[in-house]
């Protein structure tokens, strides 16, 4: 008997134990568009890849508001008097991840390897978004595009005058122009370094080539497996942090070495049902609350409630720097031209509801184009969201249509998946009531992408996930030079370009502000867009997760997850 006990005891110690503790699963709701660190541009994009690739800088993962700091670099960067010339110092001893094109050598980032990675974001055929944010910044970036051609071992025989390699340690970036936001650009994966000697040997897209803790090891059955990369630096967990870090406990893993995982799993699950059911089966640790089981999780008071808390599941709310809104295409020659169609459109949308029916009330309702926590942003900003049927009708009545002529319309959407369905759902109920008739293109996400980057959606619903903490990020959406591209929108105005370039090159406060509030007024006089609300994070973890603390700018924080 005593040894049927002690076998016994061994079993249920096997079984207690038989979750590890150094892996984490996740839910992505689609598949990544890229895993090139010069074309991913998407959330689950970033999500993953900013495990995998590292740029120079990073943000403070424990400090609100976000502070840049180094991360391949070596201290901020030194700026020359004109503010066109930056020189930055790179860290000795970063190992790339092993791969066959160094043929079993180690090989060491050097400063001429993030001039690489600057020549690939300017090679046209690559289409880069990152091409976007240094065209006409970077000194002869624009000209380098033009005279590398379509071959990219062009990369390697030409100059780039935009940035030298002062030693194998040093970059030094040139600019035309002087800018207020450069170091948030350089916290981008854009400004990942890149071997030369690997050009037009490897396809970025079907293997990755980083410096990060984490491997990219496998992208099989759906599933990306990131693996802990065994020859990854010392680098140390933050030992100081801001009043919510203190009060969350995020501060007990102080001065350990990171990461603390070994593998990472990120499981593509497209459905909310399917997602759910695996999170609350425990194969999924922590994930956004479906907006389809808020009333289930959430009580009255907005929190978790007693039926979930008992099953050791916690609930997290986190600020996201995400904002929603509908867009026109201006080239169309309907929408573009014609203001009365989208004011009518604007008239016709009840925001409130939409937050409701939509957002299941998680969002915030929009008061501005910026986002909360923005600079920009102003509290007593509002817009004019009253609900005017009579009103909207006459517009497209002094338009040409009515009843006996109709406006017919096309609304892409930005999934196939159910938040899709009825979001599209919900403004073609809200637009009959003005009498448009909405024809539906149901798209998947990367096919919505394509599409809005060539200019051929008409009418749309797009967000945009902050990048980094500057309304340029923002802004840079209708500037006119980002269409084709970013500027899915087409918007094309001489006056708000001229503001957008003044705001670039200007640091001080009382400037910027009337700045963004001239910026506002151009886009809101405009109606270029119909803003909808401001997006919160509701995520739900089980309680074996430690050090979770979401930002929409931290790509890399899963260096920093335990699990116990």
């Amino acid at each position: 008997m005593k040894n049927l006990l002690i076998i016994l005891s061994i079993l249920l110690s096997f079984l207690g134990c038989s979750r590890p503790t150094n892996v984490v699963n996740l839910r992505l709701k689609s598949k990544l568009t890229s895993i090139d660190p010069a074309k991913a541009f998407d959330k689950s994009s970033l999500e993953v890849l900013g495990s995998v690739y590292e740029p120079l800088y990073q943000y403070h993962y424990l400090l609100r508001p976000h502070k840049v700091i180094p991360l391949l670099a070596i201290g901020q960067p030194e700026v020359s008097s004109d503010g066109l010339i930056y020189k930055i110092k790179i860290k000795k001893g970063i190992r790339y991840h092993d791969h066959p094109a160094f043929e079993g050598k180690i090989r060491y980032v050097v400063a001429e390897d993030f001039i690489t990675q600057l020549k690939r974001l300017a090679f046209g055929p690559l289409k880069s978004p990152g091409y976007a944010l240094l065209r006409g910044l970077v000194k002869g970036f624009d000209r380098y595009s033009k005279e590398v051609g379509n071959n990219i071992l062009n990369l390697a025989k030409v100059p780039f005058e935009g940035a030298k390699a002062l030693d194998e340690h040093t970059l030094e970036l040139r600019l035309e122009k002087k800018v207020s936001n450069l170091v948030h650009l350089l916290t981008l994966s854009f400004f990942a370094p890149v071997p030369i000697e690997v050009l037009g040997k490897i396809d970025f897209e079907k293997s990755s080539l980083g410096t990060g803790p984490f491997i990219l090891h496998s992208t099989k059955n759906n599933v990306y497996h990131l693996k802990r990369n065994k020859g990854y630096r010392k680098e140390l967990y933050p030992s100081v942090g801001d009043r919510e870090a203190h009060a969350s406990n995020l501060l007990n893993d102080a001065h350990k070495s990171i990461p603390f995982l070994d593998d990472v799993y990120y499981r593509i699950i497209e459905s909310d049902d399917e997602a759910w059911e695996a999170f609350k089966n425990k194969n999924i640790d922590y994930m956004e609350v479906p907006k389809t089981r808020m009333d289930e999780i959430i009580d009255y008071k907005g929190e978790i409630k007693e039926e979930y808390a008992k099953k050791d599941i916690e609930l997290k709310i986190y600020p996201s720097m995400i904002n929603r809104w509908l867009s026109f295409n201006f080239s169309d020659p309907l929408m573009g031209k014609n203001k009365n169609i989208r004011e009518a459109i604007s008239l016709a949308i009840d925001r409130n509801l939409y937050n409701i029916e939509i957002k299941q009330s998680t969002a915030l309702v929009a008061n501005s184009i910026f986002t909360p926590g923005i600079e920009g942003y102003d509290t007593n900003r509002r817009f004019d969201n009253k609900i005017d049927i009579k009103r909207a009708k006459s517009l497209l009545k002094e338009s040409g249509f009515d009843q006996s002529n109709p406006l017919k319309i096309k609304y892409s959407t930005r999934t196939k998946g159910r938040d899709g369905v009825e979001e599209a759902s919900f403004l073609k109920k809200s637009l009959q009531q003005i009498g448009i008739d909405l024809e539906i293109e149901y798209l998947e996400f990367s096919e919505f992408l394509k599409k809005g980057r060539n200019g051929e959606l008409q009418f749309f619903t797009d967000n945009w996930i902050y990048d980094y903490p500057d309304p340029l990020n923002m802004l840079q959406l209708l500037h006119s030079k980002n269409h084709p591209g970013i500027n899915k929108s087409a918007f094309s105005s001489k006056k708000f370009d001229k503001l957008y370039e003044k705001l670039e090159q200007t640091n001080d406060p009382g400037s910027r502000r009337s700045l963004f509030n001239k910026l506002e007024n151009e886009v809101i006089t405009n109606v270029a867009w119909i803003m909808l609300c401001y997006e919160r994070d509701v995520m739900v973890t089980h309680k074996r997760v430690r050090n979770l603390r979401k930002s929409s700018f931290i790509r890399n924080y899963i260096k920093y997850i335990r699990m116990h």
